[in-house]
């Protein structure tokens, strides 16, 4: 079973991989005017991103990853006119971890080396984003964000060996409230304990309070912030408690033509139970373009991490596709 896993996994992992590759090529060389021949878009915004839940054993540790009303933008891009201004609110869109925007997310995240574990490790991300219209004045929508990972772990230093399984799935909520200089958002997160192998996960309940602010007043700047924790409530009795701060902060600049760069879309973490840190430093470059007529974001990044709390990647690399659906 575990070889038809890891056949399973690997497959993904190519998958996701010649995808994403092939489709930032297309974001390069495909000119700005032959992407705008589809439909004219009304843009919203989009859903909070991503952080993988601890995968423990006993005394082996290993933290993967260290989950409204249409905002109206601050200019229009200086080329290209209406069509270029879409294109640009498309991309400001996108990128926005709270908006109201549809979004289907396929990330592969390979990790060549590990501190305290030898070996590669990796991680396929499946991330489905849905806002729900709540017709409330206060909190108009809620953003919804399921993370289901695929994870290989390195070997630990130790008799215990890697493996190759499914991980926790994670769900993030935000209630979002929208402001004229950008919005904010408050909700629960759950890990559910659905880990194929007790290498891959928890094997833990847990629950948490996540908050977030956005800024999107200073185009073509974006900057907040996104913080939840989450803390094991039920489980299995031998394995660690759980009780963990994540925090992210946000920054990013748009360029022309649906480019940007900024912050990793990557969480830092402080572990409540023992003071340990883990801290995350990087870069992330994408590009909001279309194939044919369906947009999609796709993005490059890879982040360090010089502070860590047990066997975390040292480099960690990103590559990831995501397929958006503009109402």
């Amino acid at each position: 079973m575990e070889t038809q896993v890891k056949f399973l996994s690997d497959g993904l992992n190519l998958l996701m991989v010649a995808l994403a590759v092939a489709a930032f090529g297309v974001a390069s060389a495909w000119p700005l005017e032959a992407q705008q021949n589809g439909s004219k878009f009304s843009i919203h915004d989009s859903g909070p991103s991503n952080g993988l839940r601890d995968v423990q054993l006993k005394e082996f540790r290993y933290t993967p990853i260290a989950a409204s009303e249409p905002q109206k933008q601050a200019g229009t891009a200086a080329a290209g006119g209406k069509g270029a201004a879409e294109h640009s609110s498309l991309a400001e869109t996108a990128t926005n971890p709270i908006g109201n925007l549809i979004q289907f997310q396929l990330q592969n995240v390979f990790i060549p080396t590990s501190w305290d574990a030898s070996g590669y490790s990796n991680q396929f991300i499946i991330q489905p984003v849905v806002p729900i219209n709540l017709h409330n004045k206060i909190f108009p929508t809620l953003i919804t964000r399921t993370t289901l990972p695929i994870v290989t772990t390195p070997d630990p230093d130790g008799p215990i060996e890697g493996t190759t399984g499914s991980g926790d799935m994670v769900f993030l909520t935000a209630f979002v409230n929208n402001q004229k200089w950008g919005m904010w958002g408050l909700g629960p997160t759950f890990t559910f304990p659905t880990a194929s192998d007790s290498r891959t996960g928890s094997e833990k309940w847990q629950v948490g309070p996540a908050a977030i602010v956005f800024v999107t007043k200073f185009h073509p700047w974006q900057f907040g912030a996104l913080t939840f924790t989450q803390h094991s409530f039920a489980g299995t009795s031998a394995r660690s408690t759980v009780s963990k701060l994540f925090y992210q902060p946000i920054l990013l600049r748009h360029f022309s033509k649906g480019w940007y760069a900024g912050l990793p879309d990557v969480q830092s973490t402080t572990n409540f139970r023992n003071g340990e840190n883990t801290i995350v430093t990087g870069l992330r470059v994408g590009r909001v373009t279309k194939i044919g007529k369906l947009p999609i974001n796709v993005f490059l990044q890879s982040w360090h991490t010089p502070v860590h709390d047990g066997p975390v990647g040292k480099w960690n690399i990103k590559l990831s596709l995501t397929f958006l659906f503009p109402k």
